[in-house]
């Protein structure tokens, strides 16, 4: 299939090109796009892959087979390589082209800073959580306190609305006492 006249392989192509099964390319292609790359997708979401998706994929096996080398750090030294493959940088240079042994410690050395970066993010991360955790303590508290207060003034409330009531009852017994005396007896 084509498009925008690119040729679109479909997983089982690529499987064929790498030699691998379809679990190993599916997970492949996950760690790929945890660290950021974008395969072609369809409406109902399968992956289609191009040339370049090709050629990063075997980057990913290149990597993975050097030592110390995990499949999340091989993800991203080929997004590192990807980035550098689309920046065109035209520099005249008197200096040799670096050899494959300095082009993997300086890839190395770069992946050692993104996950210091990495690092440093999920410790702010952390701290942010933790604020928000506080704040949502303090807002608790402060709800609780409210509800305690309201439900207080409200006690208050009726028990001086049932003495005012009581006192009301009382002086309009009194009144109706007096009221039913004869003018004679009032003055006993």
């Amino acid at each position: 299939m084509t498009v925008e006249n690119q040729t679109v392989y479909s997983p089982s192509d690529v499987q064929k090109l790498l030699d691998v099964d379809e679990s190993t390319l599916r997970k492949y292609a996950l760690v790929m796009e945890k660290n950021g790359y974008k395969f072609h997708k369809n409406k109902r979401n399968h992956r289609g892959y191009f040339d370049k998706d090709v050629v990063a994929l075997r980057k990913l096996l290149e990597f993975n087979e050097q030592e110390d080398m995990t499949l999340e750090r091989s993800a991203k030294a080929v997004m590192t390589w990807v980035q550098e493959q689309y920046v065109t940088v035209s520099v005249i240079s008197e200096e040799p082209a670096q050899n494959g042994e300095e082009r993997y410690n300086e890839m190395i050395e770069r992946l050692k800073r993104l996950e210091e970066k990495s690092e440093q993010q999920e410790a702010h991360n952390q701290q942010q959580k933790a604020f928000n955790q506080e704040l949502i303590n303090q807002l608790q508290k402060q709800h609780e306190y409210i509800t305690n207060s309201l439900e207080q003034r409200d006690k208050a409330l009726m028990s001086a609305m049932k003495e005012s009531m009581e006192a009301q009852k009382a002086i309009a017994a009194s009144v109706q006492e007096q009221k039913k005396k004869h003018w004679w007896e009032f003055w006993k």
